[in-house]
């Protein structure tokens, strides 16, 4: 019981992660910031609001994790991002946690022109990311409002957050890791038990296993995860009805263990057949799919789940109560999901308000107290073979060791990747600038602290737009990458390369004085002049040189570099051009 309980520890204060937010949890939910517009006639566009005409009626919204149920009507949601934008960054991530039929997005420009993405399970197929939740990129240049337009026969729960790619980022590695552990922490009690059934041949292991194997299942449907797994290779009705089927599955096998644990059918032989008749009843919702819509299907497993659970509880205390002892722990496990499963039955049915708390942390620290008290319920069955449970128990906390340890290498992997992915610039994979921004602080940090020299050069492509404009875009990508490649080979290995913003690009060249910067710089302009670049043949780059000084501040360094290359387009493009303050 000890060990159970130390697992229960530290699954527990994991969780704990969910539900507090720590020092590292910057995402918070964005609710109170929109404002609502209820679109009775399913008729208004994304231009009805832009015409100013309904301008000033929207309401505003008073609470972070709103809903509007299930209804006919079309939902628009309006948000004015920008008090949200606190670093600047580019792009930002909006994210809709709930599964909803359709939730498109506009992002509207100062200008009123405006981009869709879908998202939704209609529009799994076209996100940007296979994840749980849906996923749209944010450009926040020149952003004005974001609208969301949320509609579909499945309830209209807002549970959304508007992050920057790194928050993003630890949003993500967050999620994988406490999901992992309690997936982990499930599968190796189911795994423990079926070692158990080999061993002993007590079916009560083998329905016991269905059981945790079912609750895997429906989490996986309650956390969004059969979005991210299987989002573009199910049908679409699959997702929309995957919490109801994977229900109906968990209560099936949770009847059968109770019925073959506690002995019903020869201890209660009338309940043992009020619950056989529930099992066949578990079967209609998911038959009757296609012909009932969305909120009767819902509403009828969720009260299916009330009298299994509830039932279920009663033939517990029943049993407690006549002194069967082996019902001890059986009634404290139910009692753990019974509140579970009707704060998730009342959310449901909107008798209480709407939260994410009750989908995603509750019923994991609920399942993790049950299956540890069904688990010592059937160890006490078998205290006459303690050498045995104890044996398996060690296995059980080996294989959990493991687990841990596996997913943490895993995270380990993951974050390295993400890290990459970080500093990276997408199109040229050459460094980004945050990253630039990074190196350029730590080198004069170096330069200081040894007395040593620091130039930096600011490239930028000639008349870049004319080869948007006469070639392309994906042209002009193309000459971005090989301008890229090229100057890599140009310049030395010790100096920091990367793109600063569109056809800019800075170069850091540390231990260089202003006669070796200028050098390198006409070395770099020579070589583009003369290298032939697909489609559009030569292209030259125009330069500017900065040299540091001690005490000088980052912005001003890269305000001099800016300067260097305003002289030299001003002196006629495809120019090296050094800013010297003092000559100013």
């Amino acid at each position: 019981m000890n060990r159970f309980l130390i697992a229960f520890i530290i699954i527990f204060n994991i969780f704990l992660i969910q539900i507090v937010p720590g020092q590292h949890a910057y995402a918070s939910p964005i609710g109170k910031h929109y404002e609502y517009y209820i679109d009775s006639s399913k008729k208004l566009t994304i231009d009805d609001f832009l015409s100013g005409e309904f301008e000033n009626r929207f309401t505003s919204i008073e609470e972070n994790y709103p809903s509007f149920g299930f209804t006919d009507d079309v939902i628009w949601l309006r948000l004015d991002p920008k008090s949200l934008m606190k670093d600047g960054t580019n792009p930002y991530w909006l994210e809709f946690i709930d599964k909803v039929n359709h939730a498109d997005i506009y992002t509207v420009k100062k200008d009123h022109t405006y981009t869709l993405q879908k998202g939704g399970i209609s529009g799994v197929d076209q996100l940007v990311i296979d994840y749980r939740s849906f996923i749209y990129e944010v450009d926040t240049q020149d952003l004005e409002y974001i609208f969301l337009r949320l509609s579909g026969d499945m309830p209209l729960p807002v549970n959304t957050k508007f992050m920057s790619t790194i928050t993003f980022i630890e949003e993500v590695a967050q999620y994988k890791y406490i999901s992992g552990i309690f997936y982990g922490f499930m599968i190796s009690l189911a795994l423990y038990n079926l070692f158990l059934f080999f061993s002993l041949r007590e079916r009560a292991y083998l329905y016991y296993v269905f059981y945790v194997m079912s609750f895997i299942l429906f989490q996986l449907a309650m956390n969004g995860l059969d979005l991210e797994y299987f989002g573009n290779s199910v049908y679409e009705w699959t997702l929309i009805n995957s919490i109801s089927i994977t229900a109906c599955i968990l209560y099936f096998f949770m009847i059968l263990f109770s019925k073959e644990f506690l002995s019903t059918k020869y201890i209660m032989p009338r309940v043992n057949r009020i619950l056989n008749l529930l099992m066949v009843l578990l079967f209609l919702p998911v038959l009757f799919i296609p012909i009932i819509d969305f909120k009767t299907l819902s509403d009828s497993v969720s009260l299916l789940g009330l009298i299994v659970c509830s039932l279920l509880w009663y033939v517990g205390f029943r049993l407690v109560s006549k002194g069967h002892r082996i019902a001890r722990f059986y009634l404290v496990a139910w009692s753990i999901l019974l509140l579970t499963v009707i704060i998730q039955a009342l959310s449901f049915l909107y008798i209480i308000p709407y939260h994410p708390i009750f989908f995603e942390a509750i019923p994991e620290i609920g399942a993790a107290l049950e299956v540890i008290f069904l688990s010592l319920a059937l160890a006490d069955k078998i205290n006459h073979i303690k050498r045995e449970r104890e044996e398996a128990q060690r296995l059980l906390n080996e294989e959990l060791e493991r687990i841990v340890s596996q997913r943490t290498m895993e995270l380990e992997l993951a974050n390295a990747d993400l890290e990459k992915l970080s500093t990276t610039d997408q199109l040229t994979q050459i460094f980004n600038r945050h990253k630039l921004e990074q190196s350029l602080e730590h080198a004069i940090k170096q330069a200081n602290d040894n007395n040593e020299n620091l130039s930096i050069i600011l490239l930028d492509i000639d008349y870049f737009k004319q080869v948007n404009d006469k070639h392309g875009h994906q042209a002009g990508d193309q000459v971005l990458i090989t301008f890229a490649n090229l100057i890599k080979e140009l310049i030395p290995q010790n100096h920091i390369f990367g793109r600063w913003g569109g056809e800019e690009f800075l170069l850091i060249c540390p231990k260089t004085s202003k006669e070796e910067g200028i050098i390198i710089a006409e070395y770099i302009r020579a070589g583009v002049e003369s290298f032939n670049f697909p489609v559009v043949d030569r292209i030259t780059c125009s330069l500017g040189v900065a040299v540091y000084k001690q005490g000088e501040s980052t912005s001003i360094l890269l305000s001099h570099a800016d300067k260097g290359l305003y002289l030299a387009k001003e002196m006629g493009r495809n120019k090296a051009q050094v800013f010297d303050p003092l000559m100013a």
